[in-house]
């Protein structure tokens, strides 16, 4: 528990204005955090409120990644921001299955959700409507009884999605489970050993 603890703390900081998500099998459940912050002034990004109504959303292989705690706001209460050339605030990101996705799952709604207003709705980025650049974004998401395979999250590599503009980026990463770390410290302890022999 503690060594995911450190990985988890290790992954949500870093030394440029980010937002980390990270997913974690604990248990039976599955448990993804996210915390970090992000510059959103910027010309090249605006507020253009795109989005109509549409409820809280999971769904790896469309590239929806969202936790709005009570529930999602309609177009005139969401921060969306979109860039005015592309339609999207991110200049790049994930682009598995059809090219927003970030995996092969299907829709899950999360369980049980908590912290700050949050979102990756396939090339727009959603934020509470009371959203100031540079403000802290934590939470997190549960889905009980489930695994990280059924989730259907790509855990092989690292994505990440860059804001437009500034630079900032969204990285999304899966934890590795417990068996990796025990093949990962039986490699060390093999090369220490072989190390100690010469």
């Amino acid at each position: 528990m503690i060594l995911r603890v450190i990985i988890i703390f290790l992954l949500c900081t870093g030394l440029n204005a980010a937002v980390t998500i990270t997913f974690d099998e604990i248990g039976n459940d599955v448990v993804s955090y996210y915390s970090g912050t992000l510059n959103t002034n910027d010309p090249a990004i605006i507020d253009t409120s795109e989005l109509s109504s549409f409820a809280s959303k999971f769904n790896p292989s469309l590239g929806y990644y969202a936790n709005t705690p009570g529930g999602w706001r309609t177009a005139s209460g969401s921060y969306v921001v979109d860039a005015p050339t592309s339609s999207s605030p991110f200049y790049n990101g994930p682009r598995l299955g059809n090219g927003q996705g970030f995996g092969s799952g299907n829709e899950l709604e999360p369980t049980q959700i908590s912290g700050d207003a949050f979102g990756v709705f396939q090339n727009s980025l959603v934020l509470a409507d009371d959203w100031t650049s540079g403000s802290a974004i934590t939470g997190q998401m549960t889905w009980a009884n489930t695994s990280l395979e059924s989730l259907g999250v790509d855990g092989s590599q690292v994505h990440t999605w860059t804001l437009r503009g500034t630079g900032d980026t969204i990285t999304m990463t899966v934890v590795p489970e417990f068996s990796s770390y025990a093949f990962l410290l039986g490699g060390l302890a093999l090369g220490f050993v072989a190390l100690r022999r010469r």
